[in-house]
């Protein structure tokens, strides 16, 4: 299935390019389209090379299966509409300005900055067991800086339980 949705990711960045080069009457240079499996909260991300120009389109794997049709139908378009306005108007505009406001209407997309998707099950969590027997989950993150030292414990200031490197239990699967 995840290959299936890329497909149409990738088609809806070429549908976004179309639209654009006939309503603007020009060409657009294309960029690559790439997935990441890290990528847990941000839908997608528009990327610039280190001359300043725009090299790749960058969507989030697993918020992509997680959300299907509705992600297929805005982020590939959202992030074209930042490459396509940066061709049009140069770098000296804002990411989310009227400028792009203008492509995603042509694109025929709501100008919105933010998505609603669930990542609640993208976002991987790790149970730990305190000393006092609290269940606790931590994220990837949190979870990574206590098993690395780079922190002691964490504490939840709501009923102060401690956890500690060596209560770590599992990952939890959903």
């Amino acid at each position: 299935m995840s290959k299936l949705l890329q497909d149409q990711c990738r088609n809806k960045v070429e549908d976004a390019y179309r639209l654009c080069e006939k309503h603007y009457n020009r060409k657009f240079p294309r960029v690559k389209v790439a997935f990441s499996n890290r990528m847990t909260s941000s839908a997608g991300y528009a990327i610039w090379d280190t001359s300043g120009q725009p090299s790749e389109i960058r969507l989030s794997n697993p918020i992509m299966v997680t959300n299907g049709a509705s992600f297929v139908y805005d982020t590939p378009g959202h992030e074209a509409a930042h490459i396509i306005a940066w061709f049009l108007y140069g770098d000296d505009i804002r990411p989310h300005g009227p400028e792009w406001a203008g492509v995603m209407q042509v694109i025929g997309l709501k100008p919105e900055v933010t998505h609603s998707y669930k990542t609640s099950t993208v976002t991987r969590k790790f149970a730990y067991r305190s000393k006092c027997g609290a269940a606790k989950e931590l994220t990837i993150i949190r979870h990574n800086k206590l098993q690395r030292e780079k922190v002691q414990y964490y504490r939840w200031p709501k009923d102060g339980v401690k956890v500690y490197k060596d209560d770590f239990v599992s990952e939890v699967k959903k």
